[in-house]
C-alpha cells in the first residue's frame, strides 16, 4: 500500500517498531478499516487516500494510531510513549501526510479523517493541495475507482452478502460442556408397557443429521444430530428409554431430546444440511496488542466453522463466554513454521496471530482450519439454496448485487 496503485489502501501493525507485526489490512477503504479499529486496543498502520481525477488528483498517506478508549489510563500513557518510534519505523516505508489518532469506531469516517488531513496541510510551509482534500473530492476519486475496478463492487458485495449470512449464525456449545436436557425426567417417560421393541423400525443410526420436533420449542430444530441410540429398555441421562430410543442433540450441541421408536416418524426427517469437519481443542498463543505485542496462552475450540477461546479449558467448562470468536467464513491463513495469521469475512480486514506449541500442531490447526472454512461456505450455499427456493425470499429482495456493492465501497 504504500504505491499508489497498491492492492492494500490501509495496513495496522502492532506497537513493536522493530518487527512491525501484521494486525490488520484491506482494499476496501474506510467501510473496511471502521469494523477493524476495534480489533486490537493499540495497532499502527496506514491509510492512503485519493482526492479528485485527472490532472488535480491527489494521493495522500495518513498515519493512523488506533488507541481504543476502553484502555485504562496508564496503558494510554503507555501507548503514547511508544507512538514516536512506531511513527519513525512507518514512515521508513512511506512518508506522510497527517498523524491521525481513532479512539473509536465514531473516529473513523470520512469527514473526521479529511478534517484532520485538511488541518495538517495548512499547516505545512509548502501547501499546494490543501484545496484539492475534501469530502466531495474524495468521493470523486472514489467513484472513479469503481468504474475502473468494477471486480471492487463484486467482492464488496459478496462481502455484505457474506456478513449478512454470519449475523444469523449463532456459536456453538463449547466441545467441554456437555449439553441439557431439553425437557424434565417426568415428561420424557416412554411407556413402559413393552420391554423391548419388537417391530422394525429403520431408524436413523448415530452421527446421522436430522431435522426433528422439539417438544419444548413447539417447532422443527434444522441441526439436530443423532448421537446416542439404545437397544435395549435403559436409563440414560435420567430417563427410561425402550429399545430404538435416539438421543438427538440441538441448538449448536447444547440441548437433547430422547426421542421414542413410535415417534421417530412423526418427529425426525433426514437433514441434507453439509456435515461439519471433526472439532479441535486444545492451547494457543495469541497474540495481543496493548501498550505493547505480548503473547499469551489461551484454551481454543475449532467447532461447526468457528474458532473460540478463553482464558483457560475450566473457563470453558463452565460454560463462560468466550474471550474471541471467528466464523471462518472467506478465511484467508498463512502459516510460517508455529505461527498462523488469520482473516476472515467477519474480522473486518483485522488479522490474528496464534503460535501453536510446534510446527507439526501448527500445521494440524491450518488443515482443519481450511476444512471449516470449506464447511462454512457449504453451509452458505446450502441456505442460500434453500432460500432461493422460497417465494419470500424472491419476492422481499429489493436491492441487486451492484447495489449492496455500492453501498459497500461507499467510503473507498
Amino acid at each position: 500500500m504504500a504505491k499508489e496503485d497498491g492492492s492494500w489502501d490501509w495496513a495496522l501493525v502492532g506497537p513493536d517498531p522493530e518487527t512491525l507485526p501484521i494486525t490488520g489490512g484491506g482494499s476496501v477503504g474506510l467501510e473496511e478499516l471502521h469494523g477493524a479499529a476495534v480489533g486490537h486496543a493499540n495497532s499502527f498502520g496506514l491509510l492512503r487516500l485519493h482526492f479528485g481525477t485527472g490532472s488535480s488528483a491527489r494521493c495522500k498517506w495518513v498515519f493512523l494510531h488506533v488507541c481504543v478508549a476502553s484502555m485504562a489510563v496508564k496503558e494510554r500513557g503507555q501507548a503514547m510513549a511508544i507512538e514516536p518510534k512506531m511513527h519513525k519505523a512507518i514512515h521508513a516505508i512511506r512518508s506522510f501526510s497527517a498523524r491521525v489518532q481513532l479512539l473509536s469506531q465514531a473516529d473513523c469516517t470520512v469527514e473526521w479523517i479529511v478534517d484532520q488531513l485538511q488541518g495538517a496541510l495548512r499547516h505545512q510551509v509548502q501547501d499546494t493541495d490543501s484545496e484539492f482534500i475534501s469530502v466531495t473530492n474524495y468521493f470523486t476519486a472514489a467513484e472513479e475507482r469503481k468504474l475502473r475496478n468494477p471486480e471492487l463492487v463484486e467482492i464488496a458485495a459478496d462481502r455484505c452478502e457474506n456478513l449478512e449470512h454470519i449475523r444469523n449464525i449463532e456459536p456453538p456449545s463449547p466441545v467441554v460442556v456437555e449439553p441439557e436436557a431439553a425437557l424434565p425426567c417426568a415428561k420424557s417417560l416412554p411407556d413402559l408397557s413393552q420391554k423391548k421393541q419388537r417391530k422394525k423400525i429403520k431408524l436413523p443410526r448415530v452421527g446421522d443429521l436430522v431435522e426433528f420436533f422439539s417438544l419444548r420449542n413447539k417447532a422443527w430444530m434444522l441441526d439436530g444430530k443423532v448421537v446416542e441410540a439404545v437397544s435395549e429398555l435403559c436409563l440414560r441421562d435420567g430417563v427410561q428409554c425402550l429399545a430404538g430410543s435416539l438421543k438427538v442433540v440441538f441448538g449448536g450441541g447444547s440441548t437433547f431430546e430422547w426421542i421414542l421408536p413410535h415417534q421417530t416418524a412423526d418427529r425426525m426427517r433426514p437433514s441434507s444440511r453439509p456435515r461439519p469437519p471433526e472439532h479441535m481443542c486444545g492451547e494457543l498463543s495469541k497474540e495481543t496488542h496493548g501498550w505493547l505485542a505480548y503473547w499469551h496462552t489461551r484454551y481454543f475450540e475449532l467447532k461447526d466453522g468457528f474458532l473460540q477461546w478463553w482464558d483457560t479449558e475450566q473457563s470453558a467448562c463452565q460454560g463462560q463466554e468466550a474471550k474471541g470468536s471467528v466464523y471462518v467464513l472467506g478465511m484467508r491463513l498463512t502459516r510460517k513454521n508455529q505461527t498462523l495469521r488469520m482473516q476472515a469475512e467477519c474480522t473486518h480486514g483485522t488479522i490474528y496471530s496464534f503460535e501453536a506449541p510446534s510446527a507439526m500442531q501448527a500445521m494440524a490447526w491450518a488443515n482443519t482450519l481450511w476444512e471449516h472454512a470449506g464447511y462454512c461456505e457449504a453451509v452458505r450455499d446450502f441456505k442460500e439454496g434453500r432460500a432461493a427456493r422460497s417465494d419470500a425470499f424472491k419476492h422481499n429482495r429489493f436491492r441487486t448485487k451492484e447495489t449492496l456493492g455500492r453501498e459497500a465501497i461507499n467510503g473507498l
